[in-house]
């Protein structure tokens, strides 16, 4: 294990022991699947297309939006002595959440990431699947980056997540 990096799962325990999606009720609003939601189809065009057809975007159910939630991939640069980073730290583990945390005061080449990633050294800076929210703890920025995620990695249409706050 590197200095300064610590994967963090909701029970604090190893990932590989990480709860089950069922195990969450967590304060992530994530209402229930819709059977019934129609799909946008795209009106037929007069010439035949060379491009390869698409699948339609799907409607998660709530078991695969909370499965698809957890194995979002979630680093929170941070210090120990930085109280909106354990807050952020706490909301993400209420939610169920797996994370990395990258401490900036341990690892040398955490801060240079952060520096990097952010242009600068205010924390706590995290990164969701690549989206970067920097400097703070913001509940709904949050929510909306792992809603994108999940539209993204799953061609899920919609998914709807609203944080609550701690």
């Amino acid at each position: 294990n590197q200095p300064g990096v610590t994967d963090t799962t909701a029970d604090g325990n190893d990932p590989a022991t990480a709860p089950t999606a069922a195990a969450f009720g967590a304060p992530l609003d994530v209402p229930p699947a819709e059977s019934d939601v129609p799909v946008p189809t795209t009106p037929p065009s007069a010439a035949p297309s060379t491009a390869p057809v698409a699948a339609p975007p799907k409607k998660l159910s709530d078991a695969e939006l909370r499965a698809a939630l957890v194995a979002t991939p979630i680093t929170v640069y941070s210090a120990p002595w930085c109280g909106t980073c354990r807050r952020t730290h706490e909301f993400l583990q209420q939610n169920g959440l797996h994370w990395t945390d990258r401490n900036i005061d341990d690892d040398p080449a955490a801060l240079r990431e952060l520096k990097q990633r952010s242009g600068g050294t205010a924390i706590p800076v995290i990164d969701i699947d690549g989206k970067v929210l920097a400097a703070g703890f913001n509940a709904r920025a949050i929510a909306e980056a792992l809603s994108e995620s999940v539209e993204r990695r799953f061609r899920a249409q919609g998914v709807p997540i609203q944080a609550k706050r701690l």
